[in-house]
Protein backbone atom coordinates (compact mmCIF):
# COMPACT_ATOMS: atom_id res chain seq x y z
CA UNK A 1 0.00 0.00 0.00
CA UNK A 2 2.56 2.10 0.97
CA UNK A 3 4.67 1.56 -2.68
CA UNK A 4 0.75 2.63 -4.00
CA UNK A 5 1.25 6.02 -2.81
CA UNK A 6 4.51 6.88 -3.78
CA UNK A 7 3.82 6.02 -6.92
CA UNK A 8 0.52 7.88 -7.30
CA UNK A 9 2.41 11.19 -5.72
CA UNK A 10 5.30 10.63 -8.11
CA UNK A 11 3.40 10.36 -11.22
CA UNK A 12 0.95 13.11 -10.47
CA UNK A 13 4.29 15.11 -10.00
CA UNK A 14 5.33 13.62 -13.27
CA UNK A 15 2.15 15.16 -15.00
CA UNK A 16 2.67 18.41 -13.13
CA UNK A 17 5.91 18.48 -14.72
CA UNK A 18 4.56 17.81 -18.22
CA UNK A 19 1.95 20.04 -18.04
CA UNK A 20 4.08 23.13 -16.76
CA UNK A 21 7.01 22.27 -19.59
CA UNK A 22 4.27 22.39 -22.06
CA UNK A 23 2.96 25.32 -21.05
CA UNK A 24 6.13 27.05 -20.84
CA UNK A 25 7.20 25.61 -24.19
CA UNK A 26 3.73 27.03 -25.70
CA UNK A 27 4.87 30.92 -24.27
CA UNK A 28 7.81 30.84 -25.44
CA UNK A 29 6.82 29.33 -29.10
CA UNK A 30 3.62 32.50 -28.69
CA UNK A 31 6.53 35.02 -28.32
CA UNK A 32 8.63 33.53 -31.09
CA UNK A 33 5.74 33.78 -33.29
CA UNK A 34 4.20 36.86 -32.78
CA UNK A 35 6.55 39.46 -33.42
CA UNK A 36 6.69 42.72 -31.03
CA UNK A 37 6.03 46.35 -32.81
CA UNK A 38 9.53 47.45 -31.87
CA UNK A 39 11.07 44.78 -33.69
CA UNK A 40 9.26 45.23 -36.87
CA UNK A 41 10.19 49.26 -37.05
CA UNK A 42 13.72 47.92 -36.30
CA UNK A 43 13.66 46.00 -39.33
CA UNK A 44 11.80 48.27 -41.72
CA UNK A 45 14.10 51.20 -40.75
CA UNK A 46 17.62 49.21 -40.44
CA UNK A 47 16.06 47.28 -44.16
CA UNK A 48 15.41 50.63 -45.47
CA UNK A 49 18.71 52.52 -44.92
CA UNK A 50 20.51 49.05 -45.78
CA UNK A 51 18.39 49.38 -49.37
CA UNK A 52 19.17 53.57 -49.48
CA UNK A 53 23.15 53.11 -49.07
CA UNK A 54 22.88 50.15 -52.14
CA UNK A 55 21.13 52.28 -54.35
CA UNK A 56 23.38 55.36 -53.54
CA UNK A 57 26.57 52.87 -53.99
CA UNK A 58 24.63 51.85 -57.47
CA UNK A 59 24.31 55.40 -58.12
CA UNK A 60 27.52 56.63 -58.29
CA UNK A 61 28.60 53.41 -60.45
CA UNK A 62 26.48 53.65 -62.71
CA UNK A 63 27.41 57.16 -63.05
CA UNK A 64 31.00 55.97 -63.45
CA UNK A 65 30.25 53.10 -65.73
CA UNK A 66 27.78 55.29 -68.40
CA UNK A 67 29.86 58.58 -67.91
CA UNK A 68 26.69 59.93 -66.96
CA UNK A 69 26.04 62.29 -64.42
CA UNK A 70 23.52 60.71 -61.82
CA UNK A 71 21.28 63.34 -59.63
CA UNK A 72 19.65 62.02 -56.26
CA UNK A 73 17.40 64.24 -54.88
CA UNK A 74 15.85 63.65 -51.54
CA UNK A 75 12.17 65.52 -50.92
CA UNK A 76 11.12 66.66 -47.71
CA UNK A 77 7.38 66.99 -49.02
CA UNK A 78 6.50 63.81 -50.49
CA UNK A 79 8.84 61.73 -48.53
CA UNK A 80 10.63 60.22 -51.33
CA UNK A 81 14.22 59.43 -52.50
CA UNK A 82 14.74 59.97 -56.37
CA UNK A 83 17.74 58.44 -58.22
CA UNK A 84 17.77 59.70 -62.07
CA UNK A 85 20.02 60.08 -64.91
CA UNK A 86 20.59 63.84 -65.31
CA UNK A 87 20.11 64.12 -69.06
CA UNK A 88 16.16 62.25 -68.14
CA UNK A 89 13.25 63.75 -67.08
CA UNK A 90 11.92 60.66 -65.00
CA UNK A 91 13.90 59.10 -62.24
CA UNK A 92 14.40 55.31 -62.50
CA UNK A 93 14.63 54.63 -58.53
CA UNK A 94 12.09 55.98 -56.44
CA UNK A 95 13.00 54.79 -52.79
CA UNK A 96 9.66 55.96 -50.59
CA UNK A 97 10.59 56.65 -46.26
CA UNK A 98 8.65 54.24 -44.35
CA UNK A 99 5.98 55.83 -42.35
CA UNK A 100 7.80 56.28 -39.14
CA UNK A 101 10.59 57.93 -40.83
CA UNK A 102 10.82 61.44 -42.13
CA UNK A 103 13.18 64.20 -44.14
CA UNK A 104 14.19 66.92 -42.08
CA UNK A 105 15.28 69.23 -45.48
CA UNK A 106 15.18 68.76 -49.13
CA UNK A 107 18.66 68.13 -50.96
CA UNK A 108 19.87 67.35 -54.27
CA UNK A 109 23.32 66.37 -55.72
CA UNK A 110 24.49 64.59 -58.30
CA UNK A 111 27.48 62.03 -59.09
CA UNK A 112 29.88 62.90 -61.53
CA UNK A 113 30.96 60.44 -64.11
CA UNK A 114 34.26 60.32 -61.86
CA UNK A 115 32.16 59.46 -59.14
CA UNK A 116 32.05 62.41 -56.81
CA UNK A 117 29.41 64.60 -55.89
CA UNK A 118 29.28 68.11 -56.80
CA UNK A 119 27.86 69.50 -53.38
CA UNK A 120 27.71 68.14 -49.88
CA UNK A 121 25.69 68.10 -46.80
CA UNK A 122 24.35 66.37 -44.10
CA UNK A 123 20.60 64.90 -44.58
CA UNK A 124 19.04 64.18 -41.36
CA UNK A 125 16.00 60.98 -40.94
CA UNK A 126 13.74 61.51 -38.20
CA UNK A 127 12.25 58.62 -36.28
CA UNK A 128 8.88 59.10 -35.08
CA UNK A 129 8.25 56.28 -33.36
CA UNK A 130 11.72 55.76 -31.41
CA UNK A 131 12.27 59.60 -31.14
CA UNK A 132 15.45 60.03 -32.85
CA UNK A 133 18.01 60.95 -35.66
CA UNK A 134 19.74 59.31 -38.20
CA UNK A 135 22.20 61.49 -40.04
CA UNK A 136 23.81 60.42 -44.24
CA UNK A 137 26.51 62.80 -44.34
CA UNK A 138 28.23 62.91 -47.81
CA UNK A 139 32.05 64.42 -47.94
CA UNK A 140 32.66 66.89 -50.21
CA UNK A 141 34.31 65.55 -53.98
CA UNK A 142 35.06 62.30 -52.80
CA UNK A 143 31.33 60.59 -53.35
CA UNK A 144 31.69 59.06 -49.99
CA UNK A 145 28.87 58.62 -47.42
CA UNK A 146 28.79 58.15 -43.90
CA UNK A 147 25.37 56.88 -41.62
CA UNK A 148 25.10 57.29 -37.60
CA UNK A 149 22.27 57.29 -36.01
Amino acid sequence: MISRKIQTRAGFSLMESLLVLTIITLVMIAFQIIPSRDLHHYLEVNFFFSHLKSQLIFGQEKAMTRLEPIRVSFHKDLNQIYFAAQSHLYPYQILDLPADLELASNFEFIFTPTGRTNAFKTVIFNDLTMQEAYYLKFQLGSGRFVLSQ
